[in-house]
C-alpha cells in the first residue's frame, strides 16, 4: 500500500515552498532595486502580503515595486480589476509574471491578452505609468507566437509587452529576443546559475553586443528566490552581480560603456 501511495506523492508542494527575501541576502547580492512577484503560487500567496513585504524592504532603505497577478489568469489583484490596482496602489508598475509557453500557464487565449494589455494600456495613461505586462516564457514551441500576432492585428504597442526568461529556454527562444529587440521591445535575461555552471546569458550578451543590437533594450535580473529546478535551491541574489561581472562578459571592455 505505501509503495502505491508513492506514486502519487512528489518533491513538489509545501515541500518546495521557496522562502520570502531576506534583507542581508539582498544587500550582499548588491541589489538596490527589487520587483516583487507571486510567481507559480497565486492560491496559498497574497498580494496584500507581497505589498506589505515592499513596504517593509522599502523602509529598510531599498527601492521597491511589484507585480499585481500571477502565472495564471483570471489574474488574482489587490482591488478587483488590473486597472484599479494600477491607477490606486503606487507599488503596482503592471502585471505579471504571466506565463506563456509553460507548463505552469493557463494557456491563455490571444483575446485574453489583448484584453489585458488593453487594461494595462489605458491604466497606464491614467496613473502616469507605462502599464506592462511581464510575460514569463516557458519553452513550449508555441514561444512568443501569440505576442506577434497581437502586434500584427491589434495597434497595441510593442512597449507594454515585457519578456523575461529569453535567454535561458534555449537557441530557439534566443532567436525570438533577438527578433523582438529588432521590433522595440524590451526582453530580460534570467542571471546566470553557478551552481550548474550555466552560462546561456553571458554568451548571449556577448552576442547581441556583437551584434550591434540596443542593449538598452535588455534587462538582467537575479530570479531571487525563485527555484532554478527541483534539484536546486532557490536563484539567489548575488547570482546577478556575478553575471554582470563575469570575466568572458567584460572581455571586451564594461557592459555598461
Amino acid at each position: 500500500m505505501c509503495q502505491r501511495l508513492a506514486l502519487f506523492i512528489s518533491l513538489s508542494g509545501p515541500y518546495s515552498r521557496t522562502p520570502e527575501s531576506r534583507l542581508s541576502e539582498l544587500i550582499r547580492g548588491g541589489l538596490t532595486t527589487i520587483v516583487g512577484i507571486l510567481g507559480t503560487d497565486g492560491v496559498t500567496r497574497s498580494l496584500s502580503s507581497l505589498l506589505q513585504k515592499t513596504k517593509g524592504l522599502e523602509r529598510d532603505g531599498l527601492t521597491t515595486w511589484m507585480w499585481t497577478g500571477s502565472y495564471r489568469i483570471p489574474i488574482v489583484t489587490l482591488t478587483g480589476s488590473l486597472q484599479q490596482d494600477l491607477l490606486l496602489i503606487d507599488k503596482v508598475i503592471g502585471a505579471g509574471e504571466l506565463a506563456l509557453s509553460d507548463h505552469r500557464s493557463s494557456w491563455p487565449s490571444k483575446s485574453d491578452l489583448v484584453q489585458l494589455l488593453s487594461d494595462a494600456r489605458v491604466a497606464g495613461m491614467l496613473s502616469g505609468k507605462l502599464g506592462v505586462i511581464h510575460f514569463h516564457l516557458g519553452s513550449a514551441p508555441t514561444k512568443i507566437d501569440l505576442l506577434w500576432q497581437i502586434l500584427n492585428e491589434t495597434t497595441i504597442p510593442i512597449q507594454h509587452m515585457y519578456l523575461t526568461h529569453m535567454s535561458s529556454r534555449g537557441d530557439d527562444l534566443i532567436e525570438e529576443a533577438r527578433k523582438w529587440i529588432k521590433a522595440g521591445g524590451m526582453c530580460d535575461f534570467t542571471a546566470d546559475v553557478n551552481i550548474i555552471n550555466e552560462n546561456a546569458t553571458v554568451n548571449t550578451l556577448n552576442k547581441f553586443r556583437a551584434e550591434k543590437l540596443p542593449l538598452k533594450q535588455i534587462t538582467v535580473s537575479s530570479d531571487a528566490y525563485g527555484p532554478t529546478s527541483p534539484q536546486y535551491s532557490p536563484q539567489s541574489p548575488a547570482s546577478l552581480p556575478r553575471t554582470l561581472h563575469d570575466d568572458d562578459l567584460n572581455d571586451n571592455g564594461d557592459l555598461m560603456d
